[in-house]
């Protein structure tokens, strides 16, 4: 992001690496529980890493950037809450 000249804005990619990384975290220990996970759950954080993959976009606007990060963050947000 600071690279885009979205410096103020880098905090939201930061949280969303680290949504990532923490529902990668929570799919590992089901995994490794009794508790197996869903091919559905599998298919939903597959599916949010590749939307993560494709924001930076080079084409994209720095705004456009920023509300799919966000987007992205409020998705990731439901589904970890979703482990509670």
């Amino acid at each position: 992001m600071e690279q885009r000249g979205l410096k103020d804005n880098s905090v939201i990619g930061m949280q969303g690496d680290s949504k990532l990384a923490r529902l990668a975290g929570h799919f590992e220990t089901l995994c490794e529980s009794e508790k197996k996970p869903t091919k559905q759950l599998f298919e939903k954080i597959q599916s949010l890493y590749g939307e993560a993959r494709t924001i930076f976009n080079p084409r994209s606007s720095g705004e456009q950037i920023t509300q799919s990060i966000t987007e992205l963050n409020t998705k990731l947000d439901k589904l970890i809450a979703s482990f509670k």
